[in-house]
């Protein structure tokens, strides 16, 4: 984008709220400058969008993720009902790290209950263990129809030659060749795990989007009292306040942000 700018006047960089799939978060900046160019960083939006009919949603619940969990939860609900609710799309959800967890064993239809339960499913997603995405994908295959599968981690996992060659054998081997779409949290670019999900993605016809979240302190005190506090938040709109946006100072460093 590109505007006039008037040395020490408040300026405000804002990404809107589209109510639809959109590559960046929405976000707003508040600065003063006393330059006449300027660049702005904005945090990519976990999901795109997404295109396939028949996706499996596969999530990274292993120990390392327990920083990223919340933001993934609040980007899996925004997905689904931006993306899925009242579509004819199909779809399920699977978490996995020593085990596999699913929403449902097959593709499920995007009704109002469907998509309430789903976001019910991805709300009591813990982290921990360990991760083995090999498991995940080989499960994830073995799900009736699927045209996509989108792989969301922060790669703490062993995505080597070795890992890259048994996913090749799945691949070819499955009648329909399904892409893998990965979506790598917080990976630095162009090192072993950054090559690994790119060449994951490529390999099977998918994309590979990198994107940057703030890591989240757990807070042991919040957790006890919430967990003392009540209810779950099971309606479409309940599920809709729990998505988030971006601020400031939620932006990751400068050197792991894909888009300048």
């Amino acid at each position: 984008a590109m505007a006039s700018v008037i040395l020490l006047e408040p300026y405000v960089f804002r990404v809107k709220d589209t109510g639809r799939a959109s590559e960046y978060m929405p976000q707003e900046f508040v600065f003063l400058t006393d330059r006449r160019d300027i660049t702005v960083v904005v945090a990519r939006s976990l999901f795109g969008p997404l295109p396939e009919r028949k996706v499996v949603l596969l999530v990274d619940t292993s120990g390392s993720m327990v920083s990223y969990l919340t933001d993934v939860k609040a980007a899996l609900n925004l997905a689904l009902l931006q993306q899925f609710h009242g579509s004819e799309r199909m779809f399920t959800i699977m978490g996995y790290s020593g085990h596999q967890h699913a929403f449902s064993p097959g593709l499920v239809d995007c009704t109002t209950q469907n998509v309430e339960d789903a976001m019910r499913f991805c709300e009591l997603m813990e982290a921990g263990g360990a991760s083995k995405i090999l498991d995940g994908i080989r499960q994830a295959f073995k799900i009736k129809g699927i045209e996509a599968l989108y792989v969301i981690t922060d790669g703490k996992c062993d995505v080597g030659e070795e890992f890259l060659a048994q996913v090749r054998a799945l691949y070819f081997r499955h009648p329909a060749r399904p892409r893998i779409h990965t979506v790598g949290i917080n990976c630095v670019p162009h090192r072993l795990t950054y090559k690994g999900l790119q060449a994951l993605a490529s390999m099977t016809q998918g994309s590979f989007r990198p994107v940057c979240l703030q890591q989240e302190v757990p807070d042991p005190v919040a957790e006890v009292l919430g967990a003392r506090g009540g209810g779950l938040g099971a309606g479409l709109q309940r599920g809709m306040a729990a998505t988030t946006t971006s601020s400031p100072s939620e932006t990751a460093p400068l050197p792991c942000l894909p888009h300048w």
